[in-house]
């Protein structure tokens, strides 16, 4: 590169690698043209300030390009969540009940949109049930706790397991369940094991996520798909055989019912739960879209 070109650097404001770039492109063009703004003028000096508006005016679009991205994101967010109807805030007490009994049981409190279980209180079902749904919520556990969401959980059971297949929440780190991916955080229970591990340690929030639409079943941790398997596939037989709940007659029977909170024993707080009904599958084997129930969730703010 001809030395009026180096000279010429000096004089651009170069402020960011991609500047540099731009700039050393068009000096080399520049140069082996004769023609640009590189090009030397009449005295043999490069037009260093028409350079410098043009790195400017890079500038200024790729700023542009930025807010233009930035713009576009809570559209899209708000496309996401959009028909979700709240489980959590401060109506939440309306929208629970204890597994044994129809109102809001003991033990669990309600404070600035949290479910927090504090004492011994039961398990928690929604009011209203649920077939083909996509759940979301956040989730943190105190040291060494355990707890679950269970889902299509049919009242009368001694305890919303006998029906409703479980979401495992826990912590991996001091929980001995936790040492086994089947009953590892995210795990559908006993079953099958995530297909890798993403929880965050006790303490922290952590984004869940279940897809219920008709004989499939999918769960999501932090924005990754660990678990996704049919209720009527060969895999799903095999597994339940092998499990405790082989035999129990009413195990992920129901077709519609309700969602629980676990109450384990331990200390658990939820949040931001929310929930979207589905329309039923297709009657044809086809693949299902991935784009509106396979889209990653966020994980939390901390």
């Amino acid at each position: 590169m001809p030395a009026v070109a180096f000279a010429s650097l000096r004089a651009v404001a170069v402020r960011t690698p991609t500047d540099l770039r731009s700039a050393l492109l068009l000096a080399a063009l520049g140069a082996a043209t004769g023609a640009g703004p590189w090009a030397a003028d009449a005295r043999g000096q490069a037009a260093a300030p028409q350079v410098g508006r043009q790195l400017e005016e890079l500038r200024a679009g790729q700023r542009l390009q930025g807010v233009e991205a930035n713009a576009g994101a809570p559209r899209e967010k708000a496309a996401e969540e959009r028909d979700f109807a709240p489980l959590s805030g401060p109506n939440a007490r309306n929208l629970w009940r204890g597994y044994r009994e129809e109102t809001f049981p003991q033990g669990w409190e309600l404070a600035d949109g949290v479910l927090h279980r504090t004492a011994k209180g039961g398990d928690l079902v929604t009011q209203a049930e649920y077939d083909h749904f996509d759940l979301r919520f956040e989730w943190k556990v105190a040291a060494g706790a355990n707890s679950g969401v269970m889902y299509r959980v049919a009242l009368g059971d001694p305890a919303p397991f006998y029906s409703g297949p479980e979401y495992q929440v826990l912590d991996d780190g001091q929980h001995a369940d936790g040492k086994k991916p089947l009953t590892s955080a995210g795990a559908l229970y006993g079953m099958f094991a995530p297909s890798q591990s993403v929880a965050l340690p006790a303490g922290q929030w952590n984004a869940g996520r279940i897809v219920v639409r008709g004989k499939r079943v999918r769960h999501f941790l932090n924005g990754v798909k660990i678990v996704d398997v049919r209720i009527d596939s060969p895999e799903w037989q095999q597994a339940l055989a092998t499990s405790k709940f082989a035999g129990w007659t009413q195990f992920a029977r129901t077709t519609v019912g309700r969602i629980a909170l676990q109450d384990h024993g331990d200390e658990v707080w939820y949040r931001n739960l929310r929930v979207k009904r589905l329309p039923p599958p297709r009657r044809q084997r086809s693949p299902e879209p991935a784009a509106a129930s396979d889209a990653p969730t966020a994980a939390p703010r901390p």
